[in-house]
């Protein structure tokens, strides 16, 4: 039971090392497709930014205006950046999707191979190389 124990405990650090691993790529990958996005967007997008800027434009002469006759108007300056929470743009949603179902396999993982592990006394060397077939399929 406790050279069993010893490989639960090696294949739970394997999980988790994949599972850091992933975290750490998914995490560069989402930051390049908002900056893919961002730096080519959308000619709706665009549209709507033109529109945007022509309203700075009209407001920047009505405050003007507004400053000769004694008022000034509060607002807070924006730019165009996509949204990382709430409503996103459908490309940064199916990303966020296909990695959280990626997560949610990988923490199946654990339980997957402890029951293996200590249901039908697989041989270790199965395991680890099942596992790390399973892990690549999921992580690449």
């Amino acid at each position: 039971m406790l050279d069993k124990r010893k490989l639960e405990a090696l294949l739970l650090e394997d999980i988790e090392t994949a599972t850091q691993a992933f975290a750490k790529n998914v995490n560069t990958q989402r930051l390049a497709l908002i900056n893919r996005l961002e730096a080519k967007p959308s000619k709706e997008v665009q549209e709507l930014l033109k529109l945007y800027q022509d309203g700075k434009e009209a407001a920047r002469k009505a405050e003007k205006k507004m400053g000769e006759l004694g008022w000034q108007a509060n607002y807070n300056d924006a730019s165009v950046v996509i949204r990382t929470y709430g409503t996103m743009p459908k490309e940064l949603v199916e990303f966020d999707d296909k990695v959280n179902a990626t997560k949610a396999k990988l923490a199946q993982l654990t339980r997957t191979y402890t029951l293996k592990l200590f249901g039908r006394g697989v041989e270790a060397q199965n395991l680890f190389s099942d596992l790390a077939k399973e892990v690549a399929k999921l992580v690449s």
